[in-house]
């Protein structure tokens, strides 16, 4: 949906390298996600059971003009149970010991803090933010 929040497409079926495209069109090879393990944690039976359900979500969200960005979702490394976020942050080792993991709207996050941001991107917003970076395109290095 990112894709489609941006603008860039205006439907998540129109970007190639979409999950959308990936659980609606499984693929023969191994994919990005485990359709095998999602169906497992979504309490669904069949296959096709996903897809009209995950197809119906993307409709619902669309006609509700849901595009806007969740922060929980987009500025955290993960986002569930206790259990995962721990897991999630044991397999990033050293990368992640100064991390805590925060209860918040209904589930565990594991987030960089933002004063990270602040001390290496000086800015207003102090986030990794678009306003708050340059296209290599436009680089001075890139001639």
């Amino acid at each position: 949906m990112n894709m489609v929040r941006t603008g860039v497409v205006t439907h998540p079926s129109q970007w190639p390298a979409s999950g959308y495209n990936e659980i609606q069109n499984r693929p023969k090879r191994k994919g990005i996600i485990n359709i095998d393990q999602l169906l497992e944690l979504l309490n669904i039976d069949q296959y096709q059971s996903l897809q009209q359900l995950h197809r119906q979500w993307v409709e619902e969200e669309l006609q509700r003009d849901r595009l806007q960005r969740v922060p929980t979702w987009s500025e955290s490394i993960a986002v569930g149970s206790e259990a995962f976020v721990e897991q999630t942050k044991e397999q990033l080792k050293s990368s992640a010991y100064h991390l805590k993991s925060k209860f918040v709207d209904g589930r565990y996050i594991l987030k960089e803090p933002e004063t990270i941001y602040q001390v290496y991107l000086p800015s207003k917003k102090g986030r990794l933010r678009l306003e708050n970076s340059y296209f290599w395109r436009d680089s001075t290095l890139n001639t």
